[in-house]
């Protein structure tokens, strides 16, 4: 997505005009976090199991480098979120055992709940869960970016263009635009 007067992402363009969808899920510590409520920030969102070892490891450890790329004050303009993908393995406990494991901890909250509270949020965010795939190792691990409106901006994948330094480029890009 590069424009003469828009951002230069280098992550991949998402079709035109998505709104990030509603959601209230309870973090790692209990917080309720809406995400009507995140408007005016950058959202990072991207959707993890606690119980993965193929893609979820990698994928949060090049999103806590990028966050540590940002100064303090473009940290303070991104809310990072992963999402429950594996309700059966999520719970509290193990989603702030999997933050401080990987040293996110303070720089992305990790959103969990029932099936049913779920299941609504992979459908609104069109992600495949490892509910639906039977295993932890297979699922849907986008990692998307939202403006200051909600507004759906830039994705970025493993194996392809997601890396530290592309993330934080991009990240960067939103919080300027």
């Amino acid at each position: 997505l590069t424009g003469d007067d828009g951002p230069d992402f280098r992550g991949t363009p998402p079709p035109a005009r998505l709104i990030a969808p509603s959601f209230a899920l309870e973090d790692e510590t209990g917080t309720i976090v809406r995400g009507d409520e995140l408007r005016g920030r950058v959202v990072l969102v991207t959707f993890l199991s606690t119980n993965c070892r193929a893609e979820c490891p990698p994928t949060a450890s090049t999103i806590r480098v990028a966050m540590e790329e940002l100064s303090e004050e473009e940290r303070a303009e991104v809310a990072a979120l992963a999402i429950s993908i594996d309700p059966e393995f999520d719970s509290a406990a193990a989603a702030a055992e999997f933050l401080q494991v990987r040293r996110l901890d303070g720089l992305m909250q990790y959103l969990v709940g029932s099936l049913e509270e779920l299941r609504p949020v992979w459908d609104d965010y069109a992600v495949l869960s490892s509910v639906d795939t039977g295993s932890s190792d297979n699922h849907s691990v986008p990692v998307r970016i939202f403006d200051r409106d909600g507004v759906w901006i830039v994705s970025l994948r493993s194996n392809d263009d997601l890396t530290a330094e592309n993330l934080a480029h991009d990240l960067r890009e939103a919080i300027a635009n």
